[in-house]
């Protein structure tokens, strides 16, 4: 997951997106941008994590013993974390803008206490489902730590209901 995520859509992204964000932020329709800018990199997430899941299982069948194949019941979860982190590079964008990094520091902090507890008290669980849950777990609260201190510096209404419930306008 981890290679997927910083090699295939991660990296890019935020090589791409890193500078350009900073040279909008001016502009008068900077949140809206934002907004669909996050909006086409969740569908950019969601349909490889869709695409990887659909095909995993063939891949693992072809490559693995059948031993490992049940891992395959594992990737739901891996993917959303992914996505989870992903996501958590554009919703910072308030905190970097405001050059509150400091933040930052302490959602990592807040990350890692969240990862321990939650890898502690669902691995002896759930064993490996539960390592998964909790990278899932951590993630969502790293992207929504990020998204709540960035709101206050740079406020974007972001389309979440409009992405779980499918609808692709973001207005």
């Amino acid at each position: 997951s981890a290679l997927v995520r910083t090699t295939l859509v991660g990296q890019p992204f935020q090589t791409a997106y890193g500078a350009f964000r900073f040279s909008v932020m001016k502009q008068d329709n900077a949140p809206h941008m934002q907004a669909d800018i996050f909006r086409l990199l969740m569908a950019v997430c969601f349909t490889f994590g869709l695409g990887l899941a659909f095909y995993t299982i063939d891949v693992l069948r072809l490559m693995s013993d059948p031993g490992f194949h049940p891992a395959a019941q594992l990737l739901p979860l891996l993917v959303l974390a992914f996505i989870s982190h992903v996501a958590t590079y554009v919703l910072q964008s308030g905190i970097l803008i405001a050059k509150k990094t400091v933040y930052l520091m302490h959602i990592s902090v807040l990350s890692a206490v969240v990862s321990i507890a939650a890898n502690f008290a669902l691995i002896s669980l759930f064993g490996v489902q539960g390592a998964c849950l909790a990278l899932l777990i951590t993630g969502l609260i790293s992207a929504a730590a990020n998204e709540w201190v960035s709101r206050r510096y740079f406020p974007v209404a972001y389309p979440y209901a409009k992405l779980l419930m499918g609808n692709r306008s973001s207005k």
